[in-house]
């Protein structure tokens, strides 16, 4: 039979649609067991689509809704949040189903079909009227419509041309869909950054959604103190692997996020200058002015020592920049560091033009995870360009799927499941997730002209990563390669 090519115009911006391949569990693609004597076995060559919808929670207070399309045979789901149940929506998520359709099957909510309204002149008994879109693409012979009732107390008699499904299996079924909307959940949050990334200055547009609905970006005092532990993790391992540059060093920082403590913590403890490179401009006034005063509370009542050995001249200096941003007069937030001789960029770490041999400090807290491999490559030998001979690199990384931070449904080793290719589609253009494991890492290390000389790392459960059907791309790694979250890496350059 001929595949239905219907391509409705897609005029509204907030439609994000995906498909991706899904293994499902708890026999959500399996075949349905017949009744008896009544009920005709599809053929595999010519396999149903289930297609039914699930209301999501508000999505930044709009309602949503989860199109989940499944394809029996081969256990391809379809799956796009729209904005409404609307029966032309419902007949454009059929549309765009990008596999060859014989036989659907869903149930008899409106936006599917009419044919069992009762209260509707001029229709049919029992017979669709024509003015829904998505029974008109399933007439003419083209696709047979099968539909089983979803409210009880109905006859089957009405329905006798049509399939009913079983009480159980329909009971299956909405437990079943049930999960794909809880599975959902986390790729509505990718959807959203997906189609955030396809707008006009998408960091602008994602730091608001981060100002006002996730609140990610508030200075809470996890991220306070985490940074300040960051910056005194950085500082021993200098210290540890390179004492002679204690006296006044140069520090690079890779990723300067929204806010810089880890820059101004070096500052305090006696470097000469400290260069913090960003991608986007995501440092405010604000911002800075709520970590200096953070800085500055803790040196009040005298606990900045248990984090920091801060020099008092430079607390001092940072004090004259604290009442500069309380002042009338506008400062921007680099010019302000400027005054503490931290150089905040924004571009590619790659081409940073500094001076060959200038650099003796060089960090970053969870930033490797997000350029991909040959991104990170060219970063890591321009690294190693302006390292001086005694350098230290100093650097977290996270190496889980973070996604389930947001969703506690799915684990740490989630994303490993996915092929590139359907990656692609699913992770977050704005701030991707490169998938790197940590041998990965240790040969980008060595390639790019260092050697690690400390290596710390938090490995997951292995019975999570059982449980996980992992891609091709994955399976050729050792299982403590797969194993590791997180890891602190620490490298000198090697001598050539």
């Amino acid at each position: 039979m001929p595949r239905c090519n219907s391509k409705p115009q897609q005029d509204r911006v907030d439609e994000i649609h995906l498909a991706f391949w899904y293994n499902v569990n708890n026999g959500l693609s399996a075949r349905l067991a017949p009744q008896k004597a009544r009920v005709v076995t599809f053929q595999t060559r010519r396999s149903g689509r289930d297609i039914d919808l699930k209301y999501l929670p508000p999505l930044n207070r709009q309602r949503s809704y989860a199109y989940v399309a499944i394809d029996r045979a081969t256990r391809f789901v379809y799956l796009e949040i729209l904005p409404d149940r609307r029966a032309p929506t419902a007949a454009g998520f059929l549309a765009r189903f990008p596999l060859e359709v014989y036989t659907i099957l869903t149930d008899d909510g409106s936006e599917f079909t009419d044919r069992f309204a009762v209260d509707k002149k001029g229709k049919p008994q029992d017979k669709p009227s024509d003015d829904r879109p998505f029974d008109r693409i399933c007439g003419g012979g083209r696709l047979n419509l099968e539909v089983y009732l979803s409210c009880a107390g109905r006859s089957d008699r009405r329905i006798a041309p049509l399939r009913v499904l079983s009480t159980p299996t329909r009971r299956r079924w909405n437990r079943n869909s049930l999960e794909m909307s809880h599975m959902a959940s986390w790729l509505v949050k990718a959807m959203v950054q997906r189609s955030i990334g396809a707008l006009p200055n998408p960091y602008f547009w994602n730091g608001l959604l981060q100002d006002w609905v996730t609140h990610s970006t508030r200075l809470t005092d996890e991220v306070f103190f985490e940074n300040l532990r960051n910056c005194g993790l950085h500082l021993a391992n200098l210290q540890r692997y390179n004492s002679t540059t204690l006296g006044g060093f140069a520090a690079f920082e890779l990723g300067t996020g929204w806010f810089p403590v880890v820059p101004i913590g070096l500052f305090l403890c006696g470097a000469r200058e400290v260069w913090t490179w960003d991608i986007a401009p995501l440092l405010k006034l604000d911002r800075l002015k709520g970590v200096i005063a953070r800085v500055l509370e803790l040196e009040q009542k005298q606990l900045l020592k248990s984090h920091l050995d801060a020099l008092p001249e430079r607390l001092a200096l940072l004090k004259e920049v604290m009442t500069r941003c309380d002042s009338r007069q506008r400062h921007e937030p680099a010019q302000l560091l400027e005054q503490l001789n931290i150089h905040y960029r924004i571009g590619n770490a790659s081409r940073s033009e500094l001076p060959p041999a200038s650099i003796d400090l060089i960090v970053s807290d969870v930033v490797f995870e997000h350029p991909s491999s040959a991104e990170l490559s060219e970063i890591l030998h321009e690294f190693r360009r302006i390292s001086v001979p005694k350098a230290v690199m100093s650097h977290s990384i996270a190496l889980d799927d973070q996604y389930s931070g947001r969703d506690s449904r799915i684990t740490q080793f989630n994303f490993l499941r996915f092929s590139d290719r359907m990656w692609r589609w699913i992770d977050n253009p704005i701030i991707p997730l490169n998938r790197l494991r940590i041998s990965d890492y240790r040969r980008l290390f060595s390639e790019g002209g260092f050697q690690i000389v400390e290596e710390i790392s938090r490995r997951g459960d292995p019975a999570e990563l059982a449980r996980v059907p992992l891609a091709e791309r994955f399976r050729g790694y050792p299982i403590e390669d797969l194993l590791v979250t997180y890891a602190r890496l620490v490298a000198t350059p090697r001598n050539s």
